[in-house]
């Protein structure tokens, strides 16, 4: 049997619902803070970035995974965001989250979250499981009726990403891995995005 493990970042100020399903591994991100002990493993164990969390969100959760953890199959989701594993659709905004007030155990049932077996397969059946791209020009930049025109100015515009930081990552995969340059200016000129997990 296949080693899978989805990681699940949790934040340290919210206590927010775990999943019961044993495919899924909750980890508190930015756990170098102090916090309440509610029995989870820290990403602030092991080999670890957990101080960079103000700079790197989850990302802090994927370095400790791959510094700490052995698995055959690895997954990262956030605490509020995972992947649906139902073969069912439901209603969802122009850019394809599918909204939903809270995640408890009902919710969990809902989108097959509890059903080992069902992901069990489905990850197996896959190389890479990724959120179904959103089309750019579903999302309108709050405060204004601006509309981006692809991924990277959708990052620029919505401020969580400065155009230097774009231009920085960049240029370090081309001087450091020219092979994923195209990949990179593939991304960034695309008119669907595919982000949050």
């Amino acid at each position: 049997m296949k080693n899978i493990k989805i990681f699940v970042s949790h934040r340290i100020d919210i206590e927010s619902f775990q999943v019961p399903n044993q495919l899924f591994v909750n980890i508190l991100c930015g756990a170098f803070r102090p916090h309440k002990d509610i029995g989870l493993i820290g990403d602030n164990t092991g080999d670890n970035i957990s101080e960079q969390q103000p700079f790197f969100s989850e990302l802090t959760v994927q370095y400790w995974v791959w510094k700490n953890q052995e698995a055959d199959y690895y997954g990262l989701c956030h605490y509020r965001r995972y992947l649906s594993f139902t073969k069912k659709t439901f209603p969802s905004y122009p850019t394809k989250f599918v909204p939903e007030y809270s995640l408890n155990k009902l919710t969990a049932r809902k989108y097959g979250l509890l059903d080992f077996d069902n992901i069990y397969k489905f990850t197996t059946s896959y190389d890479c499981i990724a959120a179904e791209p959103s089309p750019v020009k579903k999302w309108i930049v709050p405060h204004s009726n601006y509309i981006p025109e692809n991924t990277r100015d959708l990052w620029i515009k919505f401020g969580n990403v400065y155009e230097k930081d774009i231009v920085l990552l960049e240029k370090n995969i081309l001087e450091k891995n020219p092979d994923y340059s195209n990949a990179c200016k593939t991304y960034f000129n695309a008119d669907s995005y595919t982000g949050f997990n």
